[in-house]
């Protein structure tokens, strides 16, 4: 993972600095430091390589855009409330950057949590109603998919709307997110049957379970596939 650097402040200067600005400010500071090595400080070498790092960026207006780009997410996610800050810290440390090799931006945390604010919703009712079809007599295969049908379309505007907060429509988004709601059911009733039947492990219990091992894929699906706006080349 990277380690932020501020390189205006190493510089000593503004982020609306003119390219000018930067190399007086680097010239400056420069010379500085490098007559303060001479007389053998350690830290004063330090802070020659820390200007000299600060200048290779900020002269290129390519590089200076991207560190720009950079350092306003790591702002923007100091504004988040500490306690998602450890989660967030810890999420992307040992979940997101082992799986993707990159960091985990602001834009995908948010999007990871109101993901799982919606999926708490949906739980609680799917919760509810496929214990209380249980309870009157149904089998788990007919009380699963009944609950699933209903949170199914719920869950597709929810998801959508304020989610991934998505302003285009396609006819892929509806589709695909049924595929992905499928492809949960099966495997949600499978780790049902498992437990229940095989296991004998209450059903409350089974479908935590089962939750908290399938959500992370449907977010995953969700997110780079169902609501993913792919681009299409025009074909001469």
């Amino acid at each position: 993972m990277v380690d932020y650097k501020d390189y205006y402040k190493a510089l000593g200067v503004g982020k609306t600095v003119t390219a000018d600005e930067i190399k007086k400010a680097y010239k400056k500071l420069a010379r500085k430091y490098y007559s303060d090595t001479d007389a053998d400080s350690s830290q004063a070498e330090e802070k020659f390589k820390e200007v000299g790092e600060a200048y290779e960026v900020l002269k290129d207006q390519q590089k200076r855009q991207r560190y720009d780009q950079f350092d306003s997410q790591y702002y923007g996610m100091r504004k988040i409330k500490k306690y998602e800050t450890w989660f967030y810290e810890n999420l992307n440390k040992y979940i997101y950057f082992r799986l993707f090799k990159k960091d985990l931006n602001k834009k995908t945390f948010l999007q990871f949590i109101r993901h799982y604010l919606v999926g708490f919703i949906g739980t609680v009712l799917n919760y509810l109603g496929f214990n209380l079809l249980m309870i009157i007599g149904l089998r788990i295969e007919v009380s699963n998919i009944i609950t699933f049908i209903i949170l199914v379309i719920i869950s597709f505007f929810l998801q959508k709307y304020f989610t991934y907060r998505i302003k285009y429509s396609s006819l892929w988004q509806p589709i695909l997110f049924l595929v992905n709601a499928i492809v949960y059911y099966v495997l949600d009733t499978a780790v049902l049957l498992l437990l229940i039947d095989n296991l004998l492990i209450s059903p409350w219990i089974s479908k935590i379970v089962s939750i908290i091992v399938l959500s992370p894929l449907s977010f995953i699906f969700q997110k780079y596939v169902v609501f993913r706006r792919f681009k299409v080349k025009n074909v001469r």
